[in-house]
């Protein structure tokens, strides 16, 4: 598989032959998981940054009463497992699962903060980019709080597709309805039933993993109002 490490926030403004360096001085390797096939899991010691390559994830973390919480979906080229590798804590507090195959880049803890001596350039521009996506990971994570905070379940899902849609209102879910229901903090029957509700009325459409905003002007008031 040919890898694009362009698509990736973690590389940029590195060129093939920094990247390539990058990858070689921090002993980094590609691993293969199948459906379902934890990544990391709760208990284990953070040793590794991971990049998605190739396939869908998600990172979740169950409660005492049995009820898991999806934290964050995992796309292409997505880094996770990041916030656990410097907390005072020694193991992780979640768990980051496949959702179909998937290919991850495992990078090593030590690269991120053990300069190799020599200052290199591509060295600095890789723990600036890690620094930039913090912060973006940081915003989305209270846009999540916000989000579930909104109100009713209506109102969580309109602004979970909004903010997922693409320029032609297409969401495509990496996640499948249990695991929506769980980020969404709802049951699965009640979101299911939501959304039959939403597409009578004409405000979606739904296809297996696509869900395509047809009243974006009504949804946006829905989140708004």
């Amino acid at each position: 598989m040919e890898i694009q490490y362009d698509q990736c926030a973690l590389f940029q403004h590195m060129n093939e032959s920094e990247v390539s360096r990058c990858l070689s001085c921090s002993g980094a390797g590609i691993q293969y998981y199948e459906k379902d096939d934890f990544i990391y899991d709760v208990l284990e010691k953070p040793a590794m940054l991971y990049v998605l390559i190739d396939g869908a994830a998600f990172v979740g973390r169950n409660h005492y009463s049995g009820r898991r919480s999806v934290l964050y979906e995992v796309h292409p080229y997505d880094i996770f497992g990041i916030s656990d590798l410097f907390s005072e804590q020694e193991t992780y507090d979640s768990y980051a699962v496949a959702v179909e195959k998937s290919v991850v880049l495992a990078i090593p803890k030590r690269f991120l903060y053990h300069p190799c001596g020599r200052a290199c350039s591509h060295h600095v521009q890789f723990i600036y980019n890690i620094l930039s996506i913090l912060s973006s990971k940081n915003h989305s994570l209270t846009r999540k709080i916000s989000l579930l905070s909104s109100g009713n379940l209506r109102r969580r899902i309109c602004g979970y597709l909004l903010d997922n849609c693409d320029k032609g209102g297409v969401v495509r879910l990496a996640m499948n309805r249990e695991q929506l229901a769980d980020y969404l903090n709802a049951e699965r029957p009640s979101l299911s039933r939501e959304l039959m509700r939403m597409q009578k009325e004409g405000l979606i459409e739904t296809d297996r993993k696509l869900v395509i905003i047809r009243d974006l002007e009504k949804m946006n008031h829905i989140v708004d109002d």
